[in-house]
């Protein structure tokens, strides 16, 4: 590379990809490889850090290697949350796009040529592209392309209600809050959104809605970009009833901000998906209270949760028949 192509990368790349790192020793590696792969346009890489307790910090410089398109930043020991580390990240950005990345997955080599070819093609704010999802703890690993290609191409510019709507959750084959966007960095200071940090879930989602209800042209397309590494210690992996809690104090402050800007149809969808929500927590609840073998717990839960009555109704018919097996074994052993 020339000394005017080095500066080129550095001062004023195509993409600034922003990563936030906590406990990722194991797996950043990778994913600033994939990054560093990546060909047809020019990048940079800004690894906010979230208060690592192992060497993640470490592993990033050894692998950066000096390579002046990698900057590091501390966030701070208190582990304030990944949503504050991508603010951090992506206030530092010099490129033309914004793309996030989470410490653990990976993109295909042509994945940043192609969404800024695509940017600059329809001029949008945002664009994004399919996912492949790969659950790595199976044997054989497997993979899922997690939206339909003929759903994206037939529909390639996202609305706020396909976001909201769980009435449309399933309009692209899968959620669209799962979208991995890249964003054009002038849309994103005027538009003034970040992530909210106050989110412990569907961090993209809600970001992603708050780029729609301020007014931005997201479109995607079906190129299979973004690799999301499906894992037993991936951030969003298992959805705990305290993340539910945590998307129900979200979905209130998102409505708060906008609901006098919404029309009928998009505020009953958001209604319906805190609806949505609060059930699908209910259910969390009944699940947890079941592992933790308290069954009345379970069912005080399940009142409230009509839904889930089927559910209940087949694990408790399950726990008596164990308990009838147990019995007649120990009646068994006594003959």
């Amino acid at each position: 590379m020339s000394s005017s192509d080095e500066t080129t990368q550095v001062d004023a790349p195509d993409v600034t990809v922003a990563i936030p790192t906590y406990n990722s020793g194991a797996t950043v590696a990778d994913t600033m490889r994939s990054v560093f792969a990546q060909t047809g346009c020019t990048f940079e890489i800004v690894v906010a850090d979230d208060g690592s307790a192992d060497n993640s910090i470490h592993v990033v410089k050894q692998t950066a290697d000096g390579d002046p398109r990698v900057r590091i930043v501390e966030v701070g020991p208190s582990k304030p949350g990944p949503s504050t580390a991508r603010n951090t990240a992506m206030k530092l950005a010099r490129g033309r796009y914004i793309a996030t990345a989470d410490a653990d997955d990976l993109m295909t080599p042509d994945r940043l040529a192609t969404l800024v070819a695509y940017g600059d093609e329809t001029g949008a704010d945002v664009v994004a592209d399919n996912i492949l999802r790969r659950f790595i703890d199976e044997d054989p690993v497997r993979e899922v392309v997690l939206f339909e290609p003929e759903a994206l191409r037939a529909r390639p510019k996202i609305s706020l209600l396909a976001l909201v709507d769980p009435n449309m959750k399933d309009h692209y084959g899968a959620p669209v809050g799962y979208l991995k966007p890249l964003i054009r960095t002038d849309s994103w200071r005027r538009l003034g959104v970040r992530y909210d940090e106050n989110v412990s879930v569907a961090d993209d989602h809600y970001f992603l809605a708050e780029l729609l209800a301020r007014g931005a042209d997201i479109r995607v397309t079906d190129h299979v970009g973004y690799i999301y590494m499906t894992h037993s210690g991936s951030h969003s992996y298992r959805i705990t009833p305290e993340k539910f809690i945590n998307g129900l104090d979200a979905e209130d402050r998102f409505m708060a901000r906008h609901a006098g800007e919404f029309d009928a149809e998009t505020l009953a969808a958001c209604r319906r998906r805190r609806d949505w929500l609060l059930r699908m927590g209910r259910l969390e609840n009944i699940v947890y209270a079941l592992k933790a073998r308290k069954p009345i717990e379970a069912l005080s839960h399940g009142l409230g949760a009509p839904a889930a009555w089927p559910y209940l109704a087949t694990r408790f018919s399950a726990i008596g028949a164990n308990k009838l097996r147990a019995a007649y074994s120990r009646a068994a052993r006594a003959i």
